[in-house]
């Protein structure tokens, strides 16, 4: 269930600028041919231009979605982990005492 909403989700955005990246590459190809005897190496520098910007764009906001690295917040004297869920109410805290002294609990 929950990769059917990721899909439903994600790949619209991701087509939309992928087709704005198209866009771009083609607008970049066509508007290269008036470089006059350079219009070879213009054409190449458009479309790996659009290129290069679009793999980088995908990886990055495909790495926003699941982050490898989870925010972790300082309160008090403990580490709180907050691991975020899937939208759906699934989120929870873990909790791990780093103490100096190495107790854990209450004082």
């Amino acid at each position: 269930f929950f990769f059917d909403h990721y899909l439903h989700f994600i790949m619209p955005v991701i087509l939309l600028g992928t087709l704005l990246f198209i866009v771009l590459g083609a607008f970049g190809f066509f508007s290269a041919s008036f470089c006059g005897q350079m219009a070879g190496l213009g054409r190449f520098i458009a479309i790996t231009t659009a290129f290069c910007c679009w793999i980088s764009w995908v990886i990055v906001y495909m790495s926003q979605q699941y982050p490898l690295i989870v925010p972790i917040r300082k309160v008090g004297d403990q580490s709180v982990a907050i691991h975020v869920g899937s939208g759906h109410g699934g989120g929870h805290k873990a909790e791990s005492g780093n103490k100096k002294d190495g107790h854990h609990g209450d004082m």
